[in-house]
């Protein structure tokens, strides 16, 4: 969304799934309670003239489907169902009718309906809109949203050619197309799609490998380069925009924790760490007046800094991300537990066998590499403890001095 000023209520879902996420995490009755309030606001607003001549349908639809089933199933808020009922019966005339991508074919179906005021409104995302509505249908919303998920697959253009392990990222938005990914992951998750799967880990692979700076961070001026073309070279004097952070964070632990989830396998969780240590955690306080920390800058005269505008587009994803660093810490299947992130904190939950079980972590990795572990049960149990060993860290031995 680079470019141009912000639409309308962009960020607005946003911070309903934030708040509602945060409720989640903390027990906040007055958390719930802003949910609750805007709801509230937001029930007599439904209207679809909202979206007519709308620069972004697509993306305010996305960021308004997370807001509610998150609403749904993290702050108890029964009334989320029919809002989303409403909110995509408003939406949906002013919607492609199946996924189109940043190009030619994208500005013809905007001719065609009289909607094309500008170049800005080929930079729609609908391709970003399944995975929220797989989630809602999974959660219960109705089968009119996995009907709806099938249709924004965009697989002619990135999807197949990414299961074949074509390099097609280039010249593509990084955060809303690495986003996009976790639409695949969703495919999988609800349909098999073994197509999907391998879509959303061969694009993986790829950026880690050919996009990404030292610090896990990827896309300066937002894009995807060309590999080997020495762009990302260049940019280290060319530009202050090195990575959208908070949604560049946001996109790349929900693909993370997905294939994590999926596979078992720890480089996701390496993955994960270092973008999380490098760039989110060390992010500027958003502003009271809407001052957002936006990129992270990799330049040689690098510094932090603000975006300019207030409230800019995708402001709303360092909230998300924030209440989601619980779900990061730890998985778990039915044989046992796996420790991904070390971080001081506890988890409590009940065994196979009724037990009750609480794993407390402390120390102070990743300055010193200490990690304590204390394990509590109610009773003796058996279970599966996973731990993560990071790839990155040197061994005790190594660098070390003789003489």
């Amino acid at each position: 969304m680079a470019g141009t000023a912000s639409p309308p209520g962009h960020a607005f879902g946003q911070w309903i799934s934030a708040l509602s996420r945060g409720y989640a995490a903390t027990g906040d009755s007055r958390t719930r309670a802003k949910v609750q309030t805007l709801l509230d606001l937001y029930s007599p607003a439904i209207s679809g003239k909202f979206y007519t001549n709308f620069r972004f349908p697509a993306y305010d639809y996305d960021k308004m489907v997370c807001a509610l089933i998150d609403a749904h199933q993290f702050a108890n808020m029964p009334q989320a169902w029919q809002l989303l009922d409403r909110t995509t019966d408003a939406a949906m005339p002013h919607l492609p009718p199946a996924a189109l991508d940043r190009d030619d074919v994208m500005r013809r179906w905007r001719a065609s309906v009289g909607d094309n005021t500008s170049d800005d409104y080929t930079w729609d995302e609908p391709y970003t809109l399944p995975e929220n509505l797989y989630l809602a249908w999974e959660r219960g919303a109705g089968e009119r949203y996995r009907q709806m998920a099938g249709r924004y697959l965009l697989d002619k253009t990135w999807f197949d050619p990414l299961a074949a392990k074509q390099n097609v990222l280039a010249n593509h938005h990084a955060y809303s197309f690495c986003n996009s990914l976790s639409s695949a992951m969703q495919a999988y998750i609800a349909n098999g799609s073994q197509k999907h799967l391998r879509a959303a880990s061969n694009a993986f692979d790829m950026i880690a490998t050919t996009q990404s700076f030292a610090t896990g961070g990827w896309g300066p001026d937002e894009s995807f380069s060309v590999p080997g073309s020495g762009t990302m070279y260049a940019s280290l004097t060319k530009t202050h925009s090195s990575f959208e952070t908070p949604c560049g964070s946001y996109a790349h632990f929900k693909i993370t924790r997905y294939l994590l989830r999926v596979t078992g396998d720890g480089r996701y969780g390496d993955s994960m760490e270092r973008v999380l240590y490098n760039t989110v955690l060390g992010a500027k306080m958003l502003e009271p007046g809407g001052h957002a920390f936006y990129y992270s800058d990799y330049n040689i005269s690098g510094s932090k800094f603000y975006h300019p505008d207030r409230w800019p587009c995708c402001s709303g994803t360092l909230p998300q991300v924030a209440a989601d660093y619980r779900i990061l810490i730890y998985f778990r299947d039915p044989a046992g537990i796996y420790v991904n992130l070390y971080l001081p904190s506890t988890l409590k939950w009940t065994a196979g066998d009724g037990a009750q079980m609480s794993l407390m972590q402390s120390g102070d990795y990743p300055v010193s590499g200490k990690i304590g572990m204390t394990l509590r049960a109610s009773r003796p149990s058996d279970f599966a403890l996973r731990i993560r060993i990071p790839a990155w860290p040197p061994h005790p031995d190594q660098g070390r001095r003789s003489g």
